[in-house]
């Protein structure tokens, strides 16, 4: 039995290598809503030193703004540039990819249960919330959304 099993592993090809990069094709023609007009184009174009690969939070901030960490602006650059992602990244982390706690993000006094005990529709009624613990609200969300947006 133990010949048979060789001869079949020996008459077993290997795949033929294939050299594309899925990271710089484009779309062909017709190919969908992607390839209308002048199509989807994602990274092709980029430079070599705009290839990143990235594992964690900060790697990918730094990609999507040239390499740069912290970043310059809010927004990403427009160079083109091809991001592999290695692995699951959680946004919602510390520099360090240290996972970050909702009270991390609590700003100017806020925390859940005076935010929940003084708007309690029992005791604010039905009117949107206002004045300090909202601002401390709106100061902690804001710390969040600039974290992980």
């Amino acid at each position: 039995m133990a010949g048979v099993v060789i001869g079949l592993a020996s008459a077993s090809r290997p795949a033929p290598a294939d050299d594309r990069d899925l990271g710089r094709e484009i779309l062909a023609p017709n190919d969908g809503w992607a390839s209308f007009s002048t199509g989807t184009t994602g990274g092709a174009a980029a430079a070599p030193d705009h290839v990143y690969v990235v594992r964690n939070r900060k790697e990918l901030i730094a990609a999507l703004n040239d390499g740069i960490y912290p970043p310059l602006s809010s927004s990403p650059s427009n160079a083109p540039k091809i991001i592999y992602v290695d692995r699951t990244i959680d946004a919602n982390v510390d520099d360090d990819d240290v996972p970050l706690a909702c009270e991390q993000y609590y700003r100017n006094g806020f925390t859940l249960e005076a935010f929940l005990a003084t708007y309690d529709p029992a005791v604010w009624g039905r009117v949107n919330p206002t004045g300090p613990r909202e601002d401390a609200r709106v100061a902690s969300r804001n710390a969040q959304q600039e974290r992980v947006r």
